[in-house]
This record gives C-alpha cells, structure tokens and sequence, in this order.
C-alpha cells in the first residue's frame, strides 16, 4: 500500500496540502501520515494571543496563550482525522514537540511521498525551529509534493465596471 507523510508546523492547517494529500490517498489506495510538528518554547514578548478573540479576553498569561494554541492544534487534528474517516482513508496522527531529525526521519521512513506547504518553514504561532525543514525535506528518497496555491480565491464584480476582480487570502 503506498504511504504519504502531509506535514503542518505549528497552529497553520494548510488546507490546499490537506486536500492535495487525500486526492493522493484516494486515487492510489493509499495511507496518510499526518505529522504536526510543534514548539514547547513559550512566546515570552509581542502578540501572544491565539486567534480565538473569546479565548483571549480570558487569558492572563503566555502559559494561557500556549495552552490554547495547543487545544487549536488538537482541533486541527480531530478535524483531520474525521475527514480523513469521511473519505475511508487509512492513516495515523502523530504529534512531535521539537523532534529530532532522526525523530521525524523514522516517522516518515517508509513514505512514498510527503506533502508539505510551501510556507512550512515561515515562523508562526508554535512553529517548531528544532529542523530546518526545507533542508531535511530536500535530503528526502522519495517525492516532495510542495502546496503553494492560495487558501481561497474570491470572485469579486466591480460594479462600476462589470470587471471580474480575483482576491487570493
């Protein structure tokens, strides 16, 4: 049975690589093993608060900040594996705090494929730093399946002109 690895890094869920990685699975019969890679570091200055503007009015602190940023990437995570079980794709769920290279390389070890964003390695909420990850991707045996379309295009009419006007977010 072919096998992928789809790979997120910190609170991102990078639905063009999520959606390009169960295409794969269901076109070849094959598994997906979905790696979130996290950070334990704790932001200790600037913007700390997660997206969740309720969950911020609560908080009082980084630790509050990173819990919940936490509780968003096992969200992430369920949200995955329903869809993956809506699509009767086989596959695992992993989470990896700061892992090694050697941690991440055994759990993409028997991979045929992995499928990652293009934006994988740019700083955000928990991203991990452990890896530098478009060096070890590229030191990758088998195919590396880079996602860098947009999240969403919107089809906007200028009323004025009757021109189509195409915003990507």
């Amino acid at each position: 049975m072919a096998k992928a690895v789809l790979l997120f890094n910190g609170i991102n869920y990078p639905h063009p690589a999520v959606d390009d990685a169960l295409s794969w699975a269901k076109k070849h019969h094959g598994s997906i093993i979905a790696i979130f890679l996290i950070t334990r570091k704790q932001e200790t200055e600037g913007y700390i608060w997660p997206s969740d503007l309720d969950e911020a009015e609560n908080m009082s602190s980084n630790r509050d900040s990173y819990f919940s940023s936490i509780r968003i990437i096992e969200s992430n995570m369920q949200m995955l594996k329903h869809h993956m079980d809506l699509e009767s794709i086989d596959g695992d769920l992993v989470l990896l705090a700061d892992p090694t290279e050697e941690e991440l390389r055994n759990e993409c070890r028997d991979a045929d494929m992995i499928f990652a964003s293009a934006k994988i390695s740019e700083p955000d909420i928990l991203t991990q730093d452990s890896i530098n990850l478009k060096k070890f991707l590229e030191h990758f045996r088998g195919t590396v399946n880079w996602i860098n379309k947009p999240l969403c295009l919107f089809f906007i009419t200028n009323l004025m002109r009757q021109e189509p006007l195409f915003l990507q977010i």
